[in-house]
């Protein structure tokens, strides 16, 4: 029976998962704080039954994103709350409806938010601006959890300049140049995503080199960097894709010049994080036809192309603060 049990608490978990959501959409967190709540006034507040509005809050509880008093009549925050906000963003708020077209999925290894919403992941960001800022503003939030052990891992102040490939809204770039003002930076980005970082004034604008152009098009990145950058980019991207795109970095950059890969890797079974790793790995199917890879997967992936591949250096659990999962930076030569 324990085993049943185990099982039926596993096939409740989209309960926490919705609650969860619902919490940052109905911004629950600017609601409470240390000081007790009424819950009558909160459900007022809210336009929630007040009935319906504990059950609610006992699931939310019991998984400590708030906190009920022992008499089930007020309400705190606790250290999770502050964070709900966080979850803003599409491609969590929404997953879960994608999820009804798992076995798809499984059947084709491909993504199914296009089945779900009528077009892939980005193109749908594109024509629903809203959640495609919600989007952008969680990639700079999420920036500062992953950037900080990254430099702990890496001294790119060794080198004299770096081409950041795909680099966003700059996040990764500026806060090179700004730890390490001797460099030079590039970000190389499609165009309409440079307009609109150009647009966004940054004090370190005036320090970077802007290119555009396009991955899937060796012609138009950069030939003439020392060190190259794809950070957080290949999650993104399939097998197949991530080789076009790591062939075509070959075909571009100068001989003896370096690629980092800057990205999540999916650690062993034995790992704390390995459960909500491999959770947010299948995620990444269904949401864009990609995958958190394993220290073996990404060194198969090189492998598979031109680069020498020199270094793989992996964050452990002292780093603070701490990712969703371990990072890791892959360090490829152009021979």
């Amino acid at each position: 029976m324990a085993e049943f049990n185990h099982l039926a608490e596993l096939s409740f978990n989209h309960v926490i998962a919705k609650a969860v959501c619902l919490a940052a959409e109905i911004k629950l967190n600017f609601y409470l704080s240390a000081e007790a709540v009424d819950i009558v006034f909160l459900a007022r507040e809210l336009k929630f039954n007040q009935d319906a509005f504990k059950s609610f809050l006992r699931v939310l509880s019991a998984h400590d994103v708030v906190k009920l008093s022992d008499d089930e009549k007020t309400v705190t925050a606790t250290e999770v709350t502050g964070f709900l906000d966080r979850l803003l963003s599409p491609h969590i708020l929404k997953s879960s409806k994608v999820f009804d077209n798992l076995s798809n999925s499984l059947q084709k290894n491909t993504e199914s938010w296009s089945i779900t919403y009528d077009k892939r992941f980005y193109p749908y960001l594109l024509d629903h601006p809203n959640e495609l800022k919600q989007f952008e503003d969680w990639c700079s939030l999420s920036a500062k959890d992953w950037l900080t052990p990254i430099f702990e891992l890496y001294d790119f102040g060794m080198h004299k300049s770096i081409i950041d490939i795909a680099g966003g809204n700059g996040q990764f770039i500026r806060t090179c140049l700004n730890k390490y003002p001797h460099l030079a930076g590039t970000l190389f980005e499609q165009e309409s995503v440079i307009k609109e970082v150009v647009k966004n004034k940054n004090d370190l604008l005036s320090q970077i080199n802007f290119v555009s152009g396009d991955f899937f098009k060796a012609e138009t990145i950069p030939g003439d960097g020392e060190c190259y950058t794809l950070c957080r980019t290949l999650l993104n991207w399939s097998n197949s894709d991530a080789k076009i795109i790591l062939n075509n970095c070959y075909q571009a950059i100068p001989k003896g010049s370096k690629l980092l890969i800057i990205d999540f890797v999916l650690p062993h079974s034995t790992h704390p994080h390995y459960k909500r790793a491999v959770m947010g790995s299948l995620n990444l199917l269904l949401l864009i036809n990609s995958m958190n890879r394993s220290k073996q997967e990404w060194l198969d992936l090189v492998n598979a192309t031109p680069f020498k591949f020199n270094n793989f250096y992996i964050t452990d659990d002292s780093c603070s603060p701490e990712p969703f999962m371990p990072l890791g930076i892959i360090e490829l030569i152009r021979e």
